[in-house]
């Protein structure tokens, strides 16, 4: 107990952007130089999660809402990851993966013979914490046996090609500042000046379905659309700024930095949205609790109906946690945020479809879809199916977008709301 509030205390005294690295440091150590075994591990939880909480309680006070919002997230998301590398599953040096591996080069899925990293030729501090840095850092695991599903290739067409490290980096590069000034051409809009439309009463939608106009619909298809935009900008232009950083400097190789978000025209189902089209960089943080909750302490089987349904609605639950610790960091009370909601709602949809969909192909005696299965998708639904598909997918979304969105979209202007870019070119060039 008083080392937890020692934890706190200490937490509290510093800015989040020292705690943040004080965390990434702390993860990194504790996975890198401690045995399987050692109880420096569990121990180290407490610790991550009071610098957590730190971030979240004072990230606000020390810069922009939206810069703190994004900070308290990251460090529940490296928390996450800590936990499921440096406890749940283990990580070590010596066997430069979970434990029970082997410490060699591994043959993965394509053939290709990789590690998260070289093995280090010595055992020294330096090459632990080093370990330790790229494990907590790589959340895709990407090229290693334990690569998490779905993530992008460089082609659909080639799944070997890479592209030279020239054309990667001035890719990656263009694609930095295309996000940056769309972000930035997406601030200058004017703050809404009726927050009546984002009243949190307008939230449910069918219980009031004899009221709701077309006009209300169309604002909750732009709020949405625009909401995801916002998000795929911001992501997408901060991995593509890593990625051309890391490749020009030598820090990492091009083929670690396969594309963050898959094609959007598979994007016909919720399973697809979550699961292919949208980042996977948090798949394995999330899943991993929820399968040792299902297998080591509820002991269900695997593969089984209900521990499918439980994993996949304990993951989306983890997810909303983060969120809300995102919201919360940047000012918002818990009690007006709407984002668990969202993700929990999405985890009953996606159930929902996938029991229809296991449904129908039962009573016709159709076989899964190929472009369902990992790995291939030279197949694809007719057309028609597609368009049953977008239009359930933006019909659910609109229906469960506005209570993550419009919480935070009536509270803003209060808030002083500002872009989240540090700073904005359209409103030097029209000075």
């Amino acid at each position: 107990m008083a080392s937890s509030s020692t934890s706190s205390a200490f937490a509290l005294a510093l800015p989040p952007a020292h705690l943040l690295l004080f965390q990434l440091i702390g993860a990194s150590a504790a996975v890198g130089c401690p045995s399987p075994e050692s109880w420096v591990r569990p121990a180290v939880l407490p610790i991550l999660s009071a610098c957590s909480y730190g971030i979240m309680k004072n990230g606000n006070a020390y810069m922009r809402p939206r810069w703190a919002s994004l900070l308290g997230g990251f460090s529940v998301a490296v928390l996450l990851r800590y936990l499921d590398v440096g406890v749940i599953n283990r990580w070590n040096f010596e066997s430069q993966g979970p434990v029970g591996t082997k410490k060699a080069a591994h043959e993965n899925t394509e053939g290709h013979s990789s590690t998260l990293r070289s093995s280090p030729s010595t055992d020294t501090f330096f090459n632990r914490m080093r370990y330790g840095w790229y494990t907590i850092w790589s959340f895709r695991q990407v090229n290693t046996p334990y690569e998490v599903r779905n993530v992008p290739r460089f082609s659909d067409f080639d799944p070997n090609y890479v592209p030279s490290r020239a054309t990667f980096v001035l890719r990656q590069a263009a694609s930095a500042i295309i996000c940056y000034l769309l972000l930035d051409l997406l601030s200058q809009r004017p703050p809404p000046t009726d927050l009546s439309r984002f009243d949190p009463a307008l939230i449910p939608l069918f219980s009031r379905l004899p009221s709701v106009t077309a006009a209300e619909l169309r604002l909750r298809a732009l709020t949405i659309t625009g909401f995801a935009v916002t998000f795929f900008l911001i992501i997408q232009g901060a991995q593509s700024f890593a990625a051309a950083l890391s490749v020009a400097t030598g820090v990492s190789p091009v083929r670690n930095w396969r594309p963050a978000f898959g094609s959007i025209w598979d994007a016909y189902s919720l399973k697809n949205v979550w699961g292919y089209f949208w980042h996977q960089l948090l798949r394995q943080s999330l899943s991993a609790p929820a399968k040792f909750l299902v297998h080591n302490i509820l002991n269900l089987p695997r593969h089984s109906s209900l521990s499918g349904v439980i994993i996949i609605f304990s993951s989306f639950a983890l997810s909303g946690v983060l969120h809300t610790a995102a919201g919360v960091s940047s000012g918002m009370p818990i009690s007006q945020l709407g984002v668990f909601r969202f993700f929990c709602t999405q985890a009953c949809g996606l159930i929902l479809e996938q029991s229809i969909v296991s449904l129908f192909r039962y009573s016709f005696k159709q076989t899964a879809s190929a472009s369902d299965q990992r790995g291939n998708k030279n197949e694809s639904p007719h057309w028609h199916v597609r368009l049953v598909g977008y239009a359930w997918v933006m019909a659910f979304m609109v229906w469960t977008g506005p209570s993550w969105i419009y919480p935070q979209a009536a509270r803003a202007p209060a808030q002083g709301a500002t872009s989240i870019l540090p700073f904005s070119i359209f409103k030097w060039m029209n000075r």
